[in-house]
């Protein structure tokens, strides 16, 4: 599950950029995902369909060395 402090600040702007139009709820998620950072689309490599989209969640700094 994604925590609430792992959303960047770029997508709750997007979000939030999406207050005036006639389907809130589909263009806020929209725009949410767009502007996550790293955002990928990974494509189907035996049907050329997008399959899954990657959103990359930030990393904890660690005092552990690996």
């Amino acid at each position: 599950m994604i925590k609430a402090e792992q959303i960047p600040d770029e997508v709750v702007e997007a979000l939030l950029d999406t207050s005036n139009v006639a389907q809130p709820w589909k263009h806020a998620i929209a725009a949410a995902i767009n502007a996550w950072p790293g955002m990928r689309m990974m494509v189907d490599i035996d049907t050329g369909d997008d399959a899954a989209i990657k959103l990359p969640l930030p990393q904890e700094a660690s005092d552990e060395c690996l």
